[in-house]
């Protein structure tokens, strides 16, 4: 019974203290966007709050023809991209942030 007792209160100790970051994933950087995406781990399911003032370091990265496979996809879109270059990816990044500024009425939130 004690050691039921002693595996249920680590068990809920884990569950609380768990070692998941928590940070919002919406305030980083644009390198450490751009590192995570290249990396293939950039987890979030929306990009980051970057605002207009970001864009040119957004575009140091427009040429970037790295392959990239996990990243956030729009799931109203009418197409599935598996894949696509990190370039490419920073650049429809760039519209987002451009989207938004304008309050565009093309543009979908989740």
């Amino acid at each position: 019974m004690k050691t039921l007792k002693t595996l249920l209160t680590c068990l809920f100790l884990l569950t609380i203290l768990g070692c998941e970051d928590d940070s919002d994933p919406s305030v980083i950087s644009v390198e450490k966007y751009v590192e995570l995406l290249k990396q293939g781990k950039y987890t979030a399911d929306q990009l980051p709050d970057f605002s207009s003032s970001d864009i040119p370091a957004l575009l140091a990265y427009r040429n970037e023809s790295q392959p990239i496979k996990d990243f956030p996809v729009n799931t109203l879109s009418s197409s599935l991209t598996l894949e696509c270059s990190l370039g490419m990816y920073v650049l429809w990044t760039i519209e987002s942030v451009r989207a938004r500024a304008t309050n565009s009425q093309f543009l979908f939130q989740t």
